[in-house]
C-alpha cells in the first residue's frame, strides 16, 4: 500500500501513507524509497496521533533540513542536517489529507518542479511561455493573489 501511495513528479518522489500504526514509518519508507532510480527527493508523509509526520530524504549533500524547515513553517517543528530531515505538524483539526496536499505544493514550489513541467509542457505544444507564476496553495481558491495576477495579465493582452 505505500508504494501505491508514492507519486512521481520528476526527481521528487511524495508519499502519504494517511494513518499510520507507529511514527518512525516515514523515515524508514523515505530511506527506502530514495533508493530508486532518478529519484535525488523523498518526502514521506503520515499521520500519527494526530500529528502529520515528515520525512525528507535526498541524494544531495545538502538541504534536506531547508526544504523540511520550508515546507513545515511556523505551523509545526523540523529539523535534520545533510540529506536527512524529519518535521512535524499537529492537526490541530485540520483534514490531514488536505494538509499533506499543501505539504507536497509547497515542497514542489521549493524545489521548483512544478514550474519547470509546466513551462516544459507549454513549450513542447507551441507556446510561448511570458510569465511564470509561483504561489502556493489549493487550486479551489479562486482568490489566491499570484493566481489573480495572472488572470490581468491575460486580460490586458487582449
Amino acid at each position: 500500500a505505500a508504494l501505491q501511495a508514492a507519486r512521481r513528479y520528476d526527481h521528487l518522489l511524495v508519499a502519504y501513507l494517511g494513518q499510520m500504526d507507529y511514527p518512525d514509518l516515514v523515515a524508514e519508507l523515505a530511506d527506502l524509497l530514495l533508493r530508486l532510480e532518478g529519484i535525488r527527493w523523498v518526502l514521506c508523509m503520515g499521520v500519527y496521533d494526530e500529528i502529520l509526520m515528515l520525512s525528507v530524504r535526498t541524494r544531495l549533500v545538502e538541504g534536506a533540513a531547508q526544504l523540511i524547515r520550508y515546507i513545515v513553517g511556523p505551523q509545526g517543528t523540523a529539523g535534520g542536517h545533510g540529506s536527512l530531515a524529519g518535521g512535524q505538524i499537529p492537526l490541530e483539526g485540520a483534514d490531514p489529507d488536505q494538509l499533506a496536499r499543501t505539504v507536497t505544493q509547497r515542497a514542489l514550489y521549493h524545489l521548483e518542479i512544478q514550474a519547470d513541467r509546466m513551462t516544459q509542457f507549454a513549450m513542447a505544444r507551441g507556446y510561448k511561455v511570458v510569465r511564470v507564476v509561483k504561489e502556493v496553495g489549493s487550486g479551489m481558491n479562486d482568490g489566491r493573489k499570484q493566481f489573480l495576477s495572472l488572470l490581468r495579465v491575460g486580460k490586458q493582452k487582449k
